[in-house]
């Protein structure tokens, strides 16, 4: 069944313009997403620009397809800067704008009509290097994992694939296509329009998807540390328990806890113990390795989840915290005590793979290191338990 051109160019403006000003509206209605604004001004710009280009009344008009053209390259370089914005990357206005300038500069002081190709490849090229460099973008920042990122890229993409059969088709038929040449590429034209709902869709979808991540992440982050709290422990030590006791991996957990942290709050104040939880947290952190988790579950009381660690790795990790604190005094006063730990550590080994066994045994070796004096880490052994029970 034939596809009317004209038709087409109506359906595409109408669609690009609807999207875009429902885009423009829900940026107005959270201005801290402007990727909407910029994304918004892509598909007016190409509702527009599609419209000039498919206007034949206008051809008498000198150069006037090549506005529209130069409309429709500034719409796939405003989506190009919202896939930057979205992955908080600078503005690149100048080089986003350079297409549409630079084509309408270019047809204004040549005589391009008698060089068929030559616009046909530029008009292909302009919005598919564009395009690239949005996809390009958005994989860069996939270590974000969101859903609809991938899904994103693939509808990218595919839009490219259909620019570039486009331009293909053209080139092969010239401009003077017989009937089936243009119906292929009104069909092209036509899934490059519902290629444009799927854009829309899945942009919003993205920054839903970003907005549930971040309030997540509040609700598993202590605000005071930046460390994973008692959910995040949950969520975590869950998965990776379970993970290590189909393998029979080793693991290790230790609690550590801040010795006389009462004291400090009690002489320096609460702000500054604040600040001695939070050094620690820091320092602590950075002598962590790569496969360790720290969480904080208390007020001056940490759990660490230390992966494939056996006992001796586990007070070696231990050991490293324990003395980077050893010139640290709270407000920077030499005269101060020094801040010092105790930890104790449990081994899945000994005790199995139940996170609250687990914690059990660690908490009792904490308690044989406090008996023993604080300041020094201690593995858990069976006899713990009835000690701490005496």
């Amino acid at each position: 069944m034939p596809l009317d051109a004209f038709t087409l160019t109506i359906v595409g403006f109408l669609v690009n313009l609807q999207l875009g000003g429902l885009l423009l509206f829900s940026w107005n209605s959270n201005r801290l997403n402007r990727e909407l604004l910029f994304l918004g001004i892509c598909f007016l710009g190409a509702a527009l620009g599609g419209m000039i280009m498919g206007n034949t009344a206008g051809s008498i008009i000198p150069h006037y397809k090549d506005f529209g053209y130069s409309l429709l390259f500034f719409a796939y370089g405003a989506a190009w800067q919202a896939a930057r914005v979205f992955e908080k990357r600078p503005l690149r206005v100048g080089y986003a704008a350079a297409g549409g300038i630079i084509w309408f500069l270019a047809t204004q002081l040549t005589d391009c009509e008698c060089i068929t190709w030559v616009r046909v490849i530029a008009i292909t090229g302009i919005p598919v290097i564009y395009s690239l460099l949005a996809v390009r973008e958005l994989w860069r920042g996939r270590r974000e994992f969101l859903p609809s990122r991938t899904a994103l890229c693939i509808v990218l993409m595919a839009d490219i694939a259909l620019f570039v059969m486009r331009g293909l088709f053209i080139l092969a038929g010239g401009l003077s296509a017989d009937a089936f040449g243009q119906n292929w590429i009104s069909l092209l034209t036509l899934i490059a329009i519902a290629a444009n709902v799927a854009i829309a869709y899945l942009v919003l979808s993205l920054i839903k998807e970003r907005l549930e991540s971040e309030q997540t992440a509040q609700i598993m982050v202590d605000p005071l540390t930046g460390l994973g709290n008692r959910r995040a422990l949950s969520a975590y030590a869950d998965r990776i328990l379970r993970r290590q006791a189909l393998s029979g991996g080793p693991l290790c957990v230790a609690i550590i806890d801040l010795d006389h942290f009462k004291k400090i709050n009690d002489t320096y104040g609460h702000f500054i113990g604040d600040d001695v939880l939070r050094v620690f947290s820091e320092r602590a952190s950075m002598k962590l390795r790569p496969t360790d988790y720290l969480f904080r579950i208390g007020g001056e009381e940490f759990l660490c989840i230390l992966h494939s660690a056996n006992e001796k790795d586990a007070v070696h990790v231990m050991d490293r915290i324990r003395t980077s604190m050893t010139d640290y005094r709270p407000c920077g006063d030499p005269h101060a005590p020094e801040v010092t730990i105790s930890a104790g550590i449990a081994s899945a080994q000994a005790v199995g793979y139940e996170l609250e066994d687990l914690t059990r045994a660690a908490d009792s070796a904490l308690y044989e290191a406090k008996h023993a004096g604080r300041n020094c880490v201690r593995i858990y052994k069976a006899t713990m338990e009835s000690a701490v029970a005496s």
